[in-house]
C-alpha cells in the first residue's frame, strides 16, 4: 500500500471539485469538493449604550471584517448570564445589577472575537418615608426621611418638591 499526499492551496473564495485518479487506471478515481473561504480577521461591536437596567433590553450589532468574508455571521455570548443575557440577534437583557462582558465571535471557525463591557443598573422601584404624615407649626421645620427601594438601586437620589410653596417649602439635606 502506498499513500500519496497532496496539498490544496486556496486561491479565492468559492467551491471547486478536486479529482484524484490512479495513474495506472484512471477509472479508479475519487472526487472531493473543496470550499475555500475568506475568513474573518476582526469583529467590531457597536451599541446604543454600554449600560442597561434590570429587566430592560438594549441592542448590539457586530460587523465582521473584511466585509466580503465568506461567513459574516457572529455567535453572541455573555460572560455572566446571572448579570445579563444576550440572544442570537445581539439583544442584551439586564438580569441583575453588576457588569459583564458580551462577546461576538465570528461564526466561521476563525476564533476571531470582540468584547464589550456592559453595566447592568437597578432602577428605583419605590420610595418609603419614615412617617405617614407630618404636622409643622408656622415658622418651624419638620424632618422626613426617604428610603429608595430596592436597597441595591443604582441611583438613590430623591427630588423633594412642594405643590404650594406659599404654604410649605422643602429643602433637601
Amino acid at each position: 500500500l502506498q499513500v500519496k499526499g497532496m496539498r490544496i492551496t486556496g486561491l479565492a473564495a468559492g467551491v471547486s471539485k478536486v479529482t484524484i485518479a490512479s495513474q495506472e487506471d484512471p477509472s479508479a478515481a475519487q472526487e472531493y469538493l473543496v470550499a475555500v473561504v475568506k475568513p474573518a480577521t476582526r469583529v467590531q461591536i457597536t451599541g446604543e449604550a454600554k449600560s442597561v437596567a434590570v429587566g430592560e433590553t438594549m441592542s448590539l450589532t457586530a460587523a465582521v471584517v473584511p466585509g466580503d468574508a465568506t461567513i459574516p455571521a457572529v455567535e453572541w455570548s455573555s460572560g455572566d448570564e446571572r448579570i445579563a443575557t444576550v440572544d442570537e440577534k445581539g439583544v442584551v437583557t439586564g438580569v441583575k445589577k453588576g457588569s459583564t462582558r458580551i462577546t461576538a465571535k465570528a461564526a466561521d471557525g476563525s476564533n476571531v472575537r470582540a468584547n464589550i463591557s456592559i453595566s447592568v443598573t437597578q432602577n428605583a422601584e419605590s420610595i418609603s418615608l419614615d412617617k405617614a404624615e407630618i404636622t409643622v407649626n408656622t415658622g418651624k421645620t419638620g424632618m422626613l426621611k426617604a428610603t429608595v427601594l430596592p436597597k441595591d438601586a443604582s441611583d438613590k437620589g430623591v427630588i423633594w418638591s412642594s405643590s404650594n410653596e406659599r404654604i410649605a417649602t422643602v429643602n433637601q439635606q
